[in-house]
């Protein structure tokens, strides 16, 4: 699958993957705006990977870089189910470089360790 992602002055396209262990179409993800449902067996457990063929954060150059996401959803906490995430980022960028993959992929400013 190739994803694009672009806002502003920050543009990402490349391969996205997902592997999780729910049903066939999510039922957990948010389509539209619109929350989604509970999960297919209570728990969700996936990981999704970006390769970034082609990318740019302002003056940052974020080609051939690599991010993997690792999650958990529990329909036990509801109503506003939050996912717990884990996010990777390829060693070879640099503290900058990371940020921007991290704050751009998660729609949010990120903490990095």
């Amino acid at each position: 699958m190739t994803a694009a992602l672009a806002s502003g002055d920050r543009r990402v396209r490349g391969s996205y993957f997902e592997a999780c262990n729910r049903e066939a179409i999510c039922p957990c993800r948010s389509v539209h705006g619109q929350p989604g449902g509970p999960s297919s067996y209570g728990v969700c457990y996936g990981t999704l990977s970006w390769h970034v063929k082609e990318g740019r954060a302002g003056d940052l150059d974020l080609s051939d870089l690599n991010v993997a996401m690792s999650l958990r959803y529990r329909d036990e906490v509801q109503p506003s189910t939050p996912w717990e995430v884990v996010l990777y980022v390829d060693e070879r960028a640099d503290d900058d470089r990371r940020q921007a993959l991290a704050d751009r992929l998660t729609g949010m400013p990120v903490a990095l360790r």
